[in-house]
């Protein structure tokens, strides 16, 4: 009985194998999980949340989260991190992909009776961006703030309220959206007086059509 030698199909199939292995090789280097701690806590600087990333025109990343420190004036002591203690806007930039980041800068400063919060930045097809957060006054006053940025980000005009002046109103980092239709739709939540009995949040979305 006649064999046919199969050593032809030996080397192809070593060749096949051997490209296997190299992508998937290539697949697990791609995939490598890289972690840095980008904000870490200090006595002066306690608590850091409510972040985003944002990518500038110039291939940087800007990271943009709110800051939370102790006023020289402040009758908190140290471990008493609660929502209402004062806290600014922070951020900063990376030039290789948020492997290593620049100094931390001022991007809003703290002007509300309590802090500022919630950031959320959006591009619009012009180039402009839109800025929105949160200003807290009291336990009972917070109000929605926008400004806007024709230069990526390195100056803004005056905040305008976009929020009743009264009540509580409250957005979330990061939330905005602008729709295919072009439509910019911004969640909030508001209540009146929510630490009263019988009231409650009442969810809904700011909204424009003319950027």
């Amino acid at each position: 009985m006649f064999v046919k030698p199969k050593s032809r199909l030996i080397f192809p199939r070593l060749v096949l194998f051997i490209a296997f292995v190299f992508a998937f090789a290539l697949t697990l280097q791609a995939a490598e999980i890289f972690t840095l701690d980008v904000c870490q806590p200090t006595p002066a600087h306690p608590r850091h949340d409510h972040q985003l990333i944002f990518p500038l025109k110039d291939g940087r990343l800007m990271l943009v989260w709110s800051e939370y420190y102790f006023a020289t004036n402040s009758n908190l002591k140290a471990g008493a991190l609660t929502d209402d203690m004062p806290c600014r806007i922070s951020a900063k930039t990376s030039k290789d992909h948020g492997r290593s980041w620049s100094e931390p800068f001022v991007f809003q400063e703290n002007t509300g009776k309590l802090n500022v919060k919630h950031p959320n930045l959006l591009r619009l097809p012009s180039g402009e961006v839109l800025f929105f957060y949160t200003e807290w006054n009291s336990r009972s006053n917070r109000v929605v703030l926008f400004r806007r940025s024709s230069d990526d980000c390195k100056t803004w005009n005056s905040p305008q309220r976009i929020s009743p002046p009264d009540g509580i109103s409250n957005i979330n980092n990061d939330h905005i959206l602008r729709l295919r239709s072009g439509r910019i739709v911004l969640p909030t939540f508001y209540s009146k007086s929510v630490w009263d009995k019988g009231d409650h949040w009442q969810a809904f979305c700011f909204y424009s059509d003319d950027e």
